[in-house]
């Protein structure tokens, strides 16, 4: 008799500390962490954007999901791998924090990949394709864009158009020589030449030799295989030297808009440019980028939106959907829950979250208009061509994720 009670007590003491646990649990606030670059060559397109992106999300679902309370953080990783890594793993660690967003330097994104992972998080980047390809995981998801992405959606078209060799300036790091290895892929395909390429580092300043280089193979089109300010610079140094002008096409595989605006017309028109969204693609995103405009603005962000805060805004829409049915959901279970839940939301419109990670989504070539057809400081661009998730986006089959093998 008196074990029975002993048990019966030990239960109702392990049952106490249960419920407990679920109460302080169920307090815990669903917490966004956007780890990003707040002043350096890749600020305009993510940095506090990315935050204000957060707010209105959270500001659609009223604060809170399922009683939870919803709070976004962020931090600058200042482009430094062991800045990225000490922060996330603090953010994990002492913060809670249900999923990482931006990292938009490929070898820092590599490494907190690995750490959310490790920790059951989830990791929302825009970094290289590998990262949903052979070093994917179940926690990793790339929302807006890929490599694949940009690079075929560019080569597809100007190759459709005529353009038969090419040559690239590529950034040296995974994000660059990713762009470079599926740029020269697509351009075979179509039967056509690279001429040759030129590799510089991350954050360059004089890309003179790289850019007289590319002038000289003659090549019909010369493509930017990297971002931030090292296309900008690129862009500006081709315009110094009259390349813009001429009879050569110029794509940059990996700009953004406000990348655009900052650069002028005058350096940029003609440029081709991949996007999967952009502020003026239709009505609901420009409605989106007033609401916008009035959460960036008070934060110190001027600048309109990229495709890289729409993500933001997109990805955590779908999230908090799919948390509405069970706000206990998190890291590679949340992820799992989302890929079963078929995407649509005003920005993206309809999509799939695929079993490696990736958001397939229509995706848009478009061309930088002259100074004379621009009507404000923002209308820098017209569509040109409209490509499907299934044919922009990597087939599965070739994207080397052992999640896909898993899947079958």
């Amino acid at each position: 008799m008196r074990l029975i009670k002993h048990l019966l007590t030990a239960s109702a003491f392990v049952l106490a500390i249960s419920a407990t646990a679920e109460a302080q649990q169920r307090k815990m606030p669903v917490r966004i962490g956007i780890l990003t670059d707040m002043s350096g060559p890749f600020s305009d397109d993510h940095g506090m954007g990315s935050v204000a992106a957060a707010k209105l999300a959270i500001e659609d679902v009223g604060g809170s999901i399922g009683g939870y309370p919803v709070e976004v953080i962020f931090a600058d990783m200042q482009n430094k791998v062991d800045v990225a890594s000490t922060i996330a793993r603090e953010w994990l660690d002492t913060k809670n924090v249900d999923v990482i967003m931006d990292v938009p330097f490929s070898p820092a994104a590599l490494a907190v990949k690995d750490l959310v992972e490790q920790k059951d998080s989830i990791l929302v980047t825009t970094a290289g394709t590998s990262m949903t390809g052979k070093r994917c995981n179940a926690n990793t998801v790339q929302w807006a864009f890929n490599n694949y992405g940009n690079v075929k959606t560019v080569t597809q078209a100007l190759s459709q158009a005529g353009a038969k060799s090419w040559f690239y300036i590529t950034a040296d790091y995974v994000f660059g020589k990713e762009m470079d290895e599926f740029g020269r892929e697509f351009v075979k395909a179509a039967g056509g030449q690279v001429r040759g390429s030129v590799l510089h580092p991350n954050a360059a300043t004089d890309l003179s030799s790289a850019v007289t280089t590319a002038i000289a193979s003659g090549a019909d089109v010369i493509g930017l295989a990297n971002g931030g300010t090292d296309t900008q610079n690129s862009i500006k140094q081709l315009a110094a030297f009259g390349a813009i002008d001429s009879n050569q096409k110029i794509a940059m595989f990996g700009s953004s808009l406000p990348a655009v605006v900052a650069m002028g017309l005058q350096n940029t028109h003609g440029v081709y440019m991949p996007l999967p969204w952009y502020w003026n693609l239709n009505d609901n995103a420009r409605a989106w980028t007033d609401r916008f405009r009035k959460v960036a603005e008070p934060l110190g962000f001027k600048i309109t939106p990229s495709y890289q805060h729409a993500s933001t805004f997109a990805f955590l829409t779908h999230m908090f959907k799919v948390l509405k049915t069970d706000p206990t959901l998190k890291g590679a279970a949340l992820v799992t829950a989302m890929k079963k839940v078929p995407t649509d939301d005003q920005l993206f419109g309809k999509g799939e979250l695929r079993v490696n990670g990736v958001h397939a989504h229509t995706y848009y070539l478009t061309q930088v208009k002259d100074p004379a057809e621009s009507t404000s400081k923002f209308d820098v661009l017209k569509p040109v061509a409209t490509v499907s998730g299934d044919d922009a986006f990597q087939p599965l089959a070739e994207s080397g994720c052992a999640l896909v093998q898993q899947a079958k």
